[in-house]
């Protein structure tokens, strides 16, 4: 089977994310690593533009440990301090944040047919009624964008080494940023609020879709319960959606590594990230359960009406061979409503759901014994 066009169309921008993704070419991973590289590469050139690395040394990278500052003063994470190892960070969530709902409305378009099928829709009737629902939570989206805009901005001050200090609060360290720190933190105001507000409305997306589907899963005929591998679009795209949410968690614990980066306020950002993943996993695939149970209960009852009937009839019957034989096949169906699957996943893919969800916990560890052993190399 041909693979299918894995880039954004020109009628699937729905807002200015789209947008991007589809001026650097429609495909959403090169965008986003193409988006991350630049904002990357962005802080560096900013930082020693504004004299913030002009010379080379430990007690010159913002967040350092300079000769004068206490024991609290945050370590180097793989050579680089808070401020630049926060600005990598920031700079993978960007590009993934700016690309996230492209990469979905792509996959939803090449799944459309099978998930049409599944729904008794035509596809061109799916991509219409997707393509509605979506401009009609535009304005919705916006805010929340906004919402989410306003969080980031606010979660900075906490969040970013000596910024409480700066404006005279009581912060987690003693030392007062430099003058080269002050600098370095507008790249971050100027930046990472809109990674922010992606995220955020990303997450509103993701509650309007499951949405939509709860309305499509009710108005859809009855499963086939014989067959699981028709509901095979439901289970893509929940694992599609807990996926996309559990790369984001990842990037996010990076974060943890630095001891200078304040996790009181990223730390419950990031866990509602994972909570979010595990809905997105759990909630359609509950909804399809429910709906398999409803449809097995409703043919248990008919074929036992008819063998309640039939069992009438036979015992006055004076053959019970021929009793037995007519009554086989309705006991076989039964037995086989009862063995039908109540869930639209098997265990290969309860698998794969799992080591999903230990992504971020991996590459945390991971991520810690490297920096480990780097240390260890260099000193």
């Amino acid at each position: 089977m041909a693979l299918q066009d894995p880039s954004l169309k020109r009628d699937q921008l729905y807002a200015w994310d789209q947008w991007l993704v589809w001026r650097l070419g429609g495909r959403p991973w090169p965008a986003s690593f193409l988006i991350a590289g630049i904002l990357w590469v962005s802080y560096w050139v900013f930082a020693w533009a504004v004299g913030v690395y002009s010379e080379i040394g430990l007690d010159q990278i913002p967040g350092g440990p300079g000769p004068d500052d206490g024991a609290d003063a945050p370590a180097l994470l793989f050579g680089l301090g808070p401020y630049g190892w926060a600005a990598t960070i920031f700079s993978l969530l960007g590009g993934y944040a700016a690309t996230v709902v492209s990469y979905n409305l792509v996959a939803q378009r090449n799944e459309s047919a099978e998930a049409a099928r599944m729904l008794g829709l035509e596809r061109e009737e799916l991509l219409a009624t997707w393509d509605e629902h979506l401009r009609a939570g535009r304005s919705a989206a916006r805010l929340v964008g906004v919402a989410g805009y306003l969080f980031g901005v606010a979660a900075l001050f906490p969040a970013l080494p000596g910024m409480l200090e700066l404006l005279g609060y009581q912060g987690r360290y003693e030392f007062l940023p430099p003058a080269s720190m002050q600098m370095a933190a507008v790249w971050f105001f100027a930046v990472t609020p809109f990674a922010f507000s992606l995220i955020a409305k990303y997450f509103y997306l993701t509650i309007d879709e499951g949405r939509l589907w709860s309305r499509l899963r009710r108005d859809v005929d009855a499963p086939d319960i014989f067959d699981a591998t028709k509901l095979r679009p439901v289970t893509k795209a929940a694992m599609r959606g807990s996926f996309t949410w559990v790369i984001g968690a990842t990037i996010g614990s990076l974060f943890f590594l630095s001891s200078g980066i304040d996790r009181s306020v990223l730390l419950p950002f990031f866990i509602g990230i994972g909570i979010v993943a595990i809905a997105n996993l759990f909630v359609p695939l509950v909804g399809w359960h429910r709906k398999i149970i409803a449809e097995k209960e409703r043919q248990l009852k008919d074929v036992r009406r008819v063998i309640d009937r039939c069992w009438t009839r036979l015992k006055s019957a004076e053959d019970d061979d021929v009793a037995l034989a007519k009554i086989g096949g309705l006991l076989a169906l039964e037995a086989r409503i009862q063995a039908a699957r109540e869930w639209p996943i098997d265990f290969s893919t309860i698998g794969r759901l799992a080591f999903y969800l230990a992504i971020p916990l991996i590459s945390w560890i991971g991520g810690a014994l490297m920096e480990r052993a780097v240390d260890a190399a260099i000193g």
